[in-house]
């Protein structure tokens, strides 16, 4: 092709080319953007584990345990709560007691997951909005993780794998502290 053959080529394609340009690079962010932050949040991570009753402190925040109850399916407690086949419900009710409020920048959300440590890396469940099941929530409880405002109770429920809920802890993290997270056992 001649050079007055090349330009015109690109003039008749230049719309096209540069919408090309912009969305291919914009297409990839937005494609791997979604996992980055589930990816950077299963990192290793530098724990402060403490026991069931006891209190822990995160980001200034007060964090105690109050009761982890599994229910699996085919047991007669999975069976009344209607759990699905291949599951079992795990409810984290925790006291939260958070401090004063953060500065400009810190964060003010917190995540929680259940983890289950293993050699090679931890298997780790995102908390679910509610049961999926017919499992009594309690109306009075908070259902997201604040650093910021009055004490409350937080319920979280977690669809785990079958035998996982009896190894798994609680863990409390806020993206901007990681890799430091606090568990509750």
């Amino acid at each position: 092709m001649s050079a007055p053959g090349v330009r015109r080529w690109l003039r008749r394609n230049r719309v096209g080319l540069v919408a090309t340009a912009l969305l291919l690079p914009a297409a990839l962010l937005a494609s791997l953007s979604v996992s980055w932050f589930d990816y950077q949040g299963r990192q290793g991570v530098d724990a402060v584990e403490v026991d069931r009753g006891e209190t822990g402190e995160y980001l200034g925040a007060s964090f105690r345990l109050l009761a982890l109850e599994s229910y699996a399916a085919g047991t007669p407690e999975g069976e009344r709560y209607g759990v699905a086949e291949g599951t079992e419900l795990v409810v984290a009710r925790l006291e939260v007691r958070p401090g004063p409020a953060p500065a400009e920048g810190e964060p003010t959300r917190c995540t929680v997951d259940a983890v289950e440590p293993r050699p090679g890396g931890d298997r780790v469940w995102i908390a679910k909005w509610d049961s999926e099941t017919d499992y009594p929530e309690d109306r009075d409880a908070e259902m997201s993780c604040a650093l910021d405002g009055e004490p409350y109770v937080l319920e979280q429920f977690f669809l785990v794998a079958p035998g996982a809920g009896s190894k798994v802890l609680v863990q409390i993290s806020a993206f901007g502290e990681l890799p430091r997270v606090l568990r509750l056992r």
